[in-house]
C-alpha cells in the first residue's frame, strides 16, 4: 500500500463528512483488506449512505474473517439484510458454522427461530426461542416472537407450542403484563383457556405457582 493505516487515520479525523469518510474508507480497505477497524468503520457508513450493497458486502467478509467476534449486533445487521434479499443459501451458512450456546443477544436467537420457523425446522425454532425467552433480558421483538409461536400454530404443532409457552411460563407472562394482551394473542388466548379450564375466578390468581 502507498498509505499506511495511520495516514487513513488522520485523514478521517479531518473531517466530518460522510462522502468524504467514505471515500477515505473505501481506499482504506482496499488498501489494507484485513484491517477489521477499517471494513467495521466502512460498515457503519456505507450504512448511514443507505448503500446497503457494500454494507452487505464488507459484512459478509468481516463474518468470514473473524466469525461471531464481529458482534452480535452488526451479525444481526447481515442477517436481516440476507432476509430482504431472500439469501436463505448464506444464512444457512452462517448458521451452521455457529453454536447457538455462543449467542447472547435475544433478539439474534428470536431471528433464528424465525428464520427456522419459516423453513418449517419447528424444533431447531423451538430451541433458539427458548434460549431466548429464557435471557434475564425480555425479548424485545415481540412481532417476531408472536410469528414464530403462530408459525408452529398454523402448522399444528399444538403440542410443540404448549410446550413453549409451558416451559417459559413465568416469561411469557412477564411479557403479556408489559405489553399488553393485544400484543401477544396467541398467549393470552391460552392463559384465557387455562383460566377456565381450572375454574380461576380472575387472572390475578393465576401465576406460575398455580
Amino acid at each position: 500500500a502507498e498509505y499506511d493505516e495511520e495516514y487513513y487515520v488522520e485523514q478521517l479525523s479531518e473531517t466530518n463528512n460522510l462522502d468524504e469518510a467514505y471515500a477515505v474508507l473505501s481506499e482504506a480497505e482496499k488498501n489494507h483488506p484485513l484491517d477489521i477497524g477499517f471494513i467495521v468503520e466502512l460498515i457503519l457508513v456505507s450504512a448511514k449512505k443507505r448503500d446497503l450493497e457494500v454494507a452487505q458486502e464488507k459484512l459478509l467478509k468481516l463474518w468470514r474473517l473473524i466469525g461471531l467476534e464481529m458482534g452480535e449486533n452488526l451479525l444481526l445487521m447481515l442477517l436481516g439484510m440476507l432476509i430482504q434479499k431472500d439469501d436463505l443459501q448464506q444464512i444457512r451458512e452462517i448458521e451452521y458454522n455457529l453454536d447457538p450456546k455462543e449467542i447472547n443477544n435475544p433478539d439474534l436467537l428470536i431471528m433464528f427461530g424465525l428464520i427456522n420457523a419459516m423453513n418449517y425446522n419447528f424444533q431447531l425454532a423451538v430451541k433458539y426461542l427458548n434460549r431466548a425467552l429464557k435471557k434475564e433480558e425480555l425479548p424485545q421483538n415481540i412481532e417476531a416472537l408472536m410469528h414464530i409461536m403462530l408459525t408452529i400454530y398454523e402448522a399444528e404443532k399444538y403440542e410443540l407450542m404448549f410446550e413453549v409457552w409451558i416451559d417459559n411460563f413465568k416469561t411469557l407472562n412477564q411479557l403479556v403484563d408489559q405489553y399488553g394482551l393485544k400484543k401477544i394473542p396467541l398467549v393470552s388466548t391460552l392463559r384465557f383457556l387455562l383460566i377456565n379450564s381450572f375454574g380461576f375466578e380472575s387472572d390475578k390468581k393465576f401465576d406460575s405457582k398455580n
